[in-house]
């Protein structure tokens, strides 16, 4: 059996109830889409998001951002509605 992990109007991303998420993520912490490239590694192992989250959110604010400062929800859902738009090929 697995869990819904993110549903969309798109597609349904399911995850064994089994994996261990605190092992390696395969998602962004802040806004929950899919890890695709080696800065999107790197942003996570040293700031918790991808590395457009990082871009947009983190790096004009690191020491904020490192003392638990996260974007808004409703930047967060603008965000979505944007990436959701992207045809990933």
């Amino acid at each position: 059996m697995s869990t819904v992990l993110k549903e969309t109007d798109n597609f349904i991303i399911f995850v064994p109830n089994d994996y261990r998420s605190d092992s390696s993520r395969l998602f962004c912490k802040v806004c929950c889409y899919i890890l695709k490239t080696h800065s999107d590694t790197i942003a996570q192992e040293k700031y918790d998001c991808c590395h457009d989250c990082f871009l947009r959110f983190c790096e004009s604010r690191k020491e904020e951002w490192l003392e638990g400062w996260r974007p808004k929800k409703e930047d967060l859902d603008k965000i979505r509605v944007e990436k959701d738009r992207i045809f990933i090929k």
